[in-house]
């Protein structure tokens, strides 16, 4: 799990700076994190990050990264259904598997 929260920890950096908004704000609004932005977060894992300063040893072994981007994806992908954050707003059965499934799609070459 602490694996996990450092993952997250490194989205929340990464998003601090690539996003024109708080990523909290962007997931509770039922919006998405797009192709072009993972691209940006999985070069962010692989080149040390650009915002926080963390030892290259922690993350650029490739199964390092692999391991980061695991934990992102599917954070990412439990916060596509609004229902499992107790949210009233309700996203279609369709609609999230198809989000997950961009979501798989955008992150199969560095977590296959």
């Amino acid at each position: 799990m602490a694996n996990d929260l450092r993952s997250l920890g490194l989205l929340y950096s990464w998003a601090s700076g690539a996003l024109e908004r708080d990523l909290d704000d962007l997931l509770e609004d039922g919006q998405s994190v797009t192709g072009l932005q993972i691209e940006d977060l999985l070069v962010f894992l692989r080149v040390d990050g650009q915002i926080v300063e963390i030892n290259r040893a922690t993350i650029s072994g490739s199964n390092t990264v692999a391991r980061h981007a695991s934990a992102i994806r599917d954070f990412l992908k439990w916060a596509v259904d609004l229902t499992s954050q107790g949210r009233s707003q309700m996203v279609s059965f369709d609609e999230i598997r198809y989000r997950r499934a961009c979501l798989d799609k955008a992150f199969h070459a560095i977590t296959r």
